[in-house]
Order: structure tokens, then C-alpha cells, then sequence
């Protein structure tokens, strides 16, 4: 007989009776640990996740969540059927948490979730019969639920999804993509929250780094997500900052060394969709509350000169994520267009920011400006990132060049006060013209083509926000863009209007940067040249009339999304189209 996992169908059935009072808001989860595969040698079975499933019920329990014990190494049955129970149980008020601790993949765009049954060694994770989860559908379903509530003039439901998949085995290639970590969620339903374990194109730690397996415990995501949880016992964190503060904790103890292996680089994502800003309990709370880096939370300067070339640094809990980057020669523009095509030497290696500068991070510059009352350094004007659009994750934009410049002084400021050990040449700044296209063209390769991915706008789709059929105003949409689905073509859009999409939406080029076609076009440092002179360095003159912005916008076409393309704004001229990202020098 099949167990019921929520014992509280008959109030369930009493919220709808206009006899009986509305009940007070659900909180109902889903726990979820596999170890053991059926169809995976023992190399590639897991050791922490059925301790992480029990500590996160634990934990979840007492935030007075109704959850049954954690289903323990659990089939593809007993995963969607206990799904569907949940969603049954949840009303039309309430929190449904979906917490699941094993492998996952990326195939064709898609992330998939594999049950201990699932038949992981196949080139297709859609094809019947393998037993692969398809996250979208655990959303689909969510979302019909929300609509049902919203039908039944419900407060509304809330979806949180936490997912410490993507664990790092090796050789463990399940499709022909050969795509590590999940992929980025894209149209994603109203009042939802997705929590990664890991960033994009990253695989997660099964257990802390150094710890023999023997005396394995937790994974390290769920280690440091576990008091952050607690701590929602006697606070009213939202979701958000806890989200923020867990990637730095993540991030912190995965680089930590151990003999005889590089650090681990482990940055969890998440993607929020909420109405306002909330708790795991669903408490509303501040919208602006941003927590700025303290003393001590940062890299040393010894760490970062001993990064190897495409290693990730994040110094601080509000500073980007930078990508090291080797010098090289590279040919810089395109013949006979954008001021022709010149070649270029990167002198010296440097890091670069993975995405573009987001408004949570440029928050925490402006509530650092006034609590201590800055005047040479700093940001103002606070960015909104109160409502559904997951807002601190978007770029920031409608920043004149002057602002972004007065945001790297301030960042350069925050590192130097917290790391009394810090170079004087340790700085960041804004990156030339050379070093932004250097960048955006990905490694190097023998043809170099239009674009990060190749020479086809019809793959924009994927790996830019640029003008799509959702602008019916511009005359240049690009209505052509097409993703392969299965032997054939489907004809799509970008999935993001008149607006930026939230940073790392989208496919990376080859060095792992996000975004560098569309979103936001980005200032560099440089004065407008019509022609690409033989030497492309930073003017940062202030009687520069106009300088550099690259990379295009959510509102260009095709074109205007090139890894040549280049315009010229002044310097004085803020627009919602603009924004930028970072480059640190490495100190010698």
C-alpha cells in the first residue's frame, strides 16, 4: 500500500468549506538523498547525500515544516508520486519545498534529476524509459497548482527548489552534450526560488575537501546551508541574502587546499522569482537589506598571484566573481568594419568579472558610501530589487561611465581596507577596449568567428539577451533565432522582453564569462578611436568627449551583438541599456 505523505488532507478539503476559517499559511517539503545508483559502478555511487536529505529534514522540522523522514535512495516513482502528494497538501497558502541531494545533468538546455533507478550512461536523458527527471516538469506542475490557487482566490503558493545535485565524479558523462554542472533556469514560474548547489558549468563537492570518505558527513553546500537554516529560527532573513551569503560560505570552504589537488571551485547559483523579498517561512522583510564584505572575508594576495589561468576568485561577499585570463596575441576587430582589424598583445594575465556587475552587488556599494560617508569613491542612487524580476541579479544599468569608475575605486578601497595585506598594485578598474574583446571571443581558436559561439545569430538565442519578437517595436527584432529539439528545428526567442535578464541566464563563451553578447552593452576604459590604432590601451583622460561601450544590449539585433561590434556614448550619458564589468590586476 502507498504511504501518504502529508497527513492532512481532511483540512485540506476544510480550507474550501465556507463553514471553516481559512488556515494559516503551509509549510510542507519534499526531502530527498540518493547514494546508490542502480545503474553506476561503485566509483561513481555518492557518499554524503542521504546524511544531507536527514540533516535538512532535521533542520526544516524544526522551522515547523510538515516533511515525512527522507525518502532514502528513492526510484523515479516514488519521486514524482510524493511530488504530486506535496502539491495535493500544500492548499492554496502555503510554502512547498523541493530539497534533493544526488547526481544531475544538463542535456539540450534541460536539467535532469536522476533517481536511483535512472540508466545514467546514454546519450539522451529524454528518451523513454531512463528514468531521468526533468526539472521543468516539477515546475510546470508547480505553476499549474499556483494558477489553481490564484483560481481559487488563494493568498498564493510559494515554490522554494533546492538542488545539491551535479556532484563531483569524474568521467561521469551522461550525454553527448559533455556539459558539466545544471544549466541556466529560464521562464521560470511566478513566486519561485531556485537554489544551486553550484554555478553554472560547475560541479558540486560530495563531501568537504580534506575529510577521508570514510568519515564522510555532509556535502559541502549542505554543511554551510544547514545554519543558515537554523538561524531562520530566531531572524527574518530572506531568501535572498541567504542565498548571497551561502555562495560565499560555499565558495570559501570548497578552494580550501588539499594536498595534492587544485582548489575547487564551487560558486552555488540561485534564481529568484519571488513577488517580494522573503523568508523560507514566507515573512516578508526589507527589500534593500544588503550585507557589505567585513574584515577577514576575503582572499589573501598570495592566493590570488598562485590562481592558475581560468581559476575563479571572489575576494569578498559583495565582490564579482572574476575568471583569470592568460596573456596572448589575438586579432582584435573584424576587416573592413568597426575600425578594421589590428593584433594585439595582452601583455599580462589578468581576471575579469563572469558576469556583469549586478545591482545587489552595486547595493552594497551604495550602503558602504553612506555609512561611512565616502566623497572620492563610491555609488549612489540605490537599485530597486524589490519585486518578481529576481532584480539583485540583474546587471545594473543607467550608470554613466564616471559611476562605473567611482564603483571600481570603491571596490579597489574595500579590499585594500579589509586585507591590510594588500599590494599597491592591487586595483580594479575597468577593462580596456583590447582586454573586453579579448574576452568576449572566448579562447582563441584557428578562425576566429562573428561570435563567442560561431558565425550562426540563429544560436543567439542561447547565449545572448539581445531583440527579440517580444520588442514589436524595433524594426530589427531577431526573429530567427532557433534551438535544436530532438532531429529537428524549433523556432524561439530569447525568453526576456524589454528589459535585462538576470546575469548568467544564458550560455558562457568558452572562457566561462556571461553574457558578453547582449543584457547590457558594457563601458571599458577607452576614448573613442573610429579606427583601431596599433596601440589599444586605457585614456582615461577627463577631456574625453566619448568612450567605448561594447557588447550590445537586450535591445540590439544580431549586428550590434558581434565580439567586434563597438559604439561611443559619452561619458556624462546614463541609459537602461549600459552597464559594465570589472577587471583586477594580478599583483607581481
Amino acid at each position: 500500500m502507498t504511504r501518504i505523505l502529508f497527513p492532512f488532507f481532511a483540512a485540506v478539503i476544510a480550507f474550501f468549506s465556507n463553514s471553516e476559517p481559512a488556515e494559516a499559511k503551509k509549510l510542507v517539503a519534499l526531502v530527498i538523498g540518493i547514494n546508490k545508483y542502480d545503474n553506476l559502478p561503485e566509483k561513481k555511487q555518492l557518499l554524503t547525500a542521504i546524511n544531507d536529505a536527514d540533516a535538512v529534514r532535521s533542520a526544516l522540522t524544526e522551522l515547523e515544516f510538515d516533511v515525512e523522514p527522507a525518502l532514502h535512495d528513492a526510484t523515479y516513482a516514488e519521486i514524482v508520486g510524493h511530488w504530486s502528494q506535496l502539491l495535493e497538501a500544500v492548499g492554496t497558502d502555503g510554502i512547498a519545498l523541493f530539497y534533493f541531494a544526488g547526481h544531475g545533468i544538463q542535456s539540450q538546455g534541460m536539467n535532469f534529476l536522476a533517481p536511483r533507478n535512472a540508466i545514467l550512461q546514454v546519450t539522451d536523458p529524454q528518451s523513454p524509459g531512463n528514468n531521468m527527471i526533468n526539472f521543468r516538469r516539477l515546475l510546470d506542475e508547480l505553476g499549474k497548482v499556483q494558477k489553481k490557487a490564484e483560481d481559487a482566490n488563494g493568498a498564493g503558493i510559494t515554490g522554494i527548489f533546492i538542488l545539491d545535485a551535479c556532484r563531483n565524479v569524474s568521467d561521469l558523462n551522461f550525454s553527448e552534450d559533455k556539459n558539466e554542472g545544471l544549466a541556466p533556469i529560464r521562464e521560470l514560474p511566478r513566486q519561485v526560488f531556485v537554489m544551486y548547489s553550484a554555478g553554472i558549468g560547475q560541479t558540486a563537492l560530495d563531501r568537504k575537501p580534506g575529510v577521508l570518505p570514510e568519515n564522510a558527513v555532509n556535502s559541502v553546500y549542505t554543511t554551510e546551508l544547514l545554519p543558515l537554516l537554523r538561524k531562520q529560527l530566531n531572524g527574518d532573513v530572506p531568501l535572498a541574502e541567504l542565498a548571497q551569503v551561502l555562495r560565499f560560505k560555499v565558495y570559501q570552504e570548497a578552494r580550501k587546499p588539499v594536498p595534492g589537488k587544485k582548489p575547487h571551485h564551487q560558486t552555488p547559483a540561485y534564481y529568484d522569482q519571488l513577488i517580494t523579498r522573503q523568508t523560507i517561512l514566507g515573512k516578508a522583510t526589507d527589500p534593500v537589506r544588503v550585507a557589505v564584505a567585513g574584515v577577514g572575508d576575503i582572499v589573501s594576495a598570495d592566493e590570488t598571484r598562485s590562481m592558475g589561468d581560468g581559476d575563479i576568485l571572489k575576494e569578498c561577499l559583495n565582490c564579482p566573481e572574476m575568471v583569470r585570463l592568460p596573456a596572448r596575441d589575438f586579432a582584435m576587430g573584424e576587416a573592413g568594419s568597426d575600425g578594421g582589424q589590428i593584433k594585439v598583445t595582452i601583455k599580462e594575465p589578468f581576471f575579469i568579472g563572469r558576469f556583469e556587475v549586478t545591482k545587489g552587488e552595486w547595493n552594497a556599494c551604495v550602503k558602504d558610501t553612506l555609512d561611512r560617508k565616502l566623497t572620492n569613491a563610491g555609488c549612489t542612487v540605490r537599485r530597486d530589487v524589490s519585486d518578481d524580476k529576481g532584480r539583485d541579479r540583474q546587471p545594473v544599468s543607467d550608470v554613466t561611465w564616471q559611476e562605473a569608475m567611482r564603483y571600481t575605486d570603491w571596490l579597489s578601497g574595500t579590499i585594500d581596507r579589509t586585507n591590510a595585506s594588500a599590494s599597491a598594485t592591487k586595483r580594479y578598474r575597468l577593462p580596456t577596449e583590447a582586454e573586453w574583446e579579448y574576452s568576449a571571443r572566448g579562447v582563441p581558436t584557428e578562425k576566429q568567428t562573428a561570435y563567442s559561439f560561431g558565425d550562426n545569430p540563429a544560436q543567439l538565442c542561447d547565449y545572448a539577451n539581445g531583440a527579440g519578437p517580444n520588442i514589436k517595436s524595433l524594426f530589427w527584432v531577431n526573429w530567427k533565432c532557433e534551438r535544436v529539439v530532438g532531429n529537428g528545428l524549433e523556432s524561439a526567442d530569447d525568453g526576456t522582453g524589454r528589459e535585462a535578464a538576470q546575469t548568467g541566464s544564458y550560455k558562457p563563451n568558452t572562457w566561462g564569462l556571461f553574457d558578453v553578447h547582449g543584457n547590457v552593452a558594457e563601458w571599458v576604459s577607452d576614448c573613442w578611436q573610429p579606427v583601431l590604432g596599433k596601440q589599444v590601451s586605457a585614456q582615461e583622460s577627463t577631456a574625453c568627449s566619448r568612450r567605448v561601450v561594447r557588447g550590445g544590449s537586450w535591445r540590439s539585433d544580431p549586428s550590434a551583438l558581434r565580439s567586434a561590434a563597438r559604439n561611443a556614448v559619452p561619458p556624462s550619458v546614463a541609459r537602461p541599456t549600459i552597464g559594465f564589468r570589472v577587471v583586477r590586476e594580478i599583483e607581481k
